[in-house]
């Protein structure tokens, strides 16, 4: 967020797995703007750049030997090899603070941050704090990681949460939305019924929902269509469930695309149509990214009330909400604000002007460096 402390001299170090990934906007966008740019990566899994004008440091490895000598200091708790590459890297382009991107590529980098004598702080975001809380190693390792920290982030109050319910807390816990760029999304000239849906299609985003929910709401609606972005192993399903529906020749499915695809989408929708529920292996969002765009895109969000969505989206006032797996609320939610222009320009104009003050994207990490700062923030002491 805008207007928190000032950048540091020398650099920010960024610890990434797949920052590549097209679903990850939100880590491409810290590499290229904190500390006003002055980044670097480093990457603990042996996969392409995300960053090709960044310096990039590879910790990942698929040789045995390296391995092995990993594992075996993780056992003796002695400093691992990584550490040494980590210092030299760190020497050669000044860094001064590391920032694990995923509580998953926290636990993989921690060991050599601490003995490399780097500051380090750890990004929560949605399975990290969910799913992968099922794994007892996993949250053994957390425990042993959380000391070690400067910090915690994560983009949502239910994700602390559900650390907390595992008794990981840190004394300087924060909750910052992964935020958006409010002067690249921005309404546009809006196009009459078009709904848009942003997201993979995983089990927690619940694309079959939103067919069913469409197919329901817009029924009266000759005009409406759903326009749909995404990739992920629900997609043939999902296109097989469109022909059964009857409503083929009203749905798009544009495969995953590009993040500016996903920006004109948005600017020229008139609602932005999601249902995330907590899938059966317990993964669950954070705060999506898609809502915060679709928000400061002026598209009225019809969404379910999971994870920290509520947090931002007032029901009523900047969005309309339903319970999780209720089709035929978000079904009702959608024809009303399909049939009265008033309703959706009232909650689209209240979704944007929530963005400037909650979910600008952060461009600086003062936050990073400056214990007790009072910023446009929320912040959790252990209890």
């Amino acid at each position: 967020m805008e207007g928190w402390g000032m950048s540091f001299s020398g650099s920010l170090a960024i610890a990434v797995d797949d920052a590549a990934a097209y679903s990850q906007t939100f880590v491409r966008r810290h590499i290229a703007s904190l500390n006003d740019g002055r980044t670097v990566v480093v990457q603990v899994r042996a996969l392409r750049s995300p960053n090709a004008d960044r310096p990039l440091l590879r910790l990942g490895t698929r040789n045995p030997l390296r391995l092995a000598g990993e594992v075996m200091a993780s056992a003796l708790d002695l400093p691992p090899p990584s550490a040494r590459a980590l210092r030299a890297f760190a020497d050669e382009h000044d860094v001064r603070v590391l920032l694990a991107e995923f509580g998953h590529v926290g636990v993989r980098v921690h060991r050599a941050a601490t003995a490399a004598g780097i500051p380090m702080f750890c990004y929560f975001r949605g399975s990290d704090a969910s799913r992968h809380l099922r794994d007892p190693r996993y949250v053994d390792q957390l425990r042993r990681m959380f000391p070690s920290l400067q910090g915690v982030f994560a983009v949502s109050d239910f994700l602390l949460r559900k650390l907390a319910a595992h008794g990981l807390e840190h004394s300087s816990s924060h909750v910052i939305p992964s935020g958006v760029d409010t002067q690249a999304f921005v309404p546009g000239t809006k196009v009459p019924g078009l709904v848009a849906s942003v997201g993979r299609f995983v089990a927690k985003k619940r694309p079959e929902l939103v067919l069913r929910a469409f197919a329901l709401g817009a029924a009266g609606h000759p005009h409406a269509r759903l326009e749909m972005v995404g990739d992920g192993r629900e997609l043939a399903g999902c296109r097989r469930l469109a022909a059964e529906l009857g409503i083929s020749p009203k749905v798009t499915f544009h495969g995953a695309m590009s993040h500016g695809f996903v920006r004109d989408l948005l600017a020229r929708a008139e609602v932005s149509l999601q249902h995330f529920m907590t899938a059966p292996d317990g993964d669950t969002e954070g705060m999506p990214s898609s809502v915060q765009e679709a928000m400061a895109s002026g598209a009225v969000v019809l969404a379910s009330r999971h994870a920290g969505v509520p947090e931002h989206v007032v029901d009523g006032f900047s969005g309309l909400l339903s319970p999780e797996g209720d089709v035929g609320h978000q079904a009702d939610a959608l024809r009303r604000v399909l049939a009265d222009n008033a309703l959706s320009r009232s909650l689209a104009a209240a979704a944007r002007r929530h963005q400037p003050r909650r979910h600008t994207a952060f461009r600086d990490p003062g936050i990073l460096r400056r214990e007790g700062h009072q910023g446009n923030h929320r912040r959790r002491r252990q209890r």
